[in-house]
């Protein structure tokens, strides 16, 4: 669901002006820790790790939640 969350974001930026665009995705990369398209890379492989029951490679993948959360914490202040 995250994932999705942050596809369906990450397009919908695609369709605003190229200033807007450009500041929400810089934003997001230095509030998030990553661009977009790393994110949805990483949680991808997170989820097929877990999808698949590998809990070793998930915990070894060491996606940066905390960051994306960070991201949405400080989207919902502004």
């Amino acid at each position: 669901e995250v994932r999705a969350t942050l596809e369906e974001q990450s397009q919908g930026w695609q369709e605003r002006s190229m200033f807007e665009r450009q500041w929400v995705v810089r934003d997001f990369r230095k509030e998030a820790g990553m661009p977009a398209e790393q994110w949805l890379e990483a949680l991808a492989r997170l989820q097929d790790l877990l999808s698949g029951g590998d809990w070793q490679g998930a915990i070894n993948l060491r996606v940066p939640l905390q960051q994306l959360a960070h991201y949405y914490q400080h989207l919902a202040k502004l």
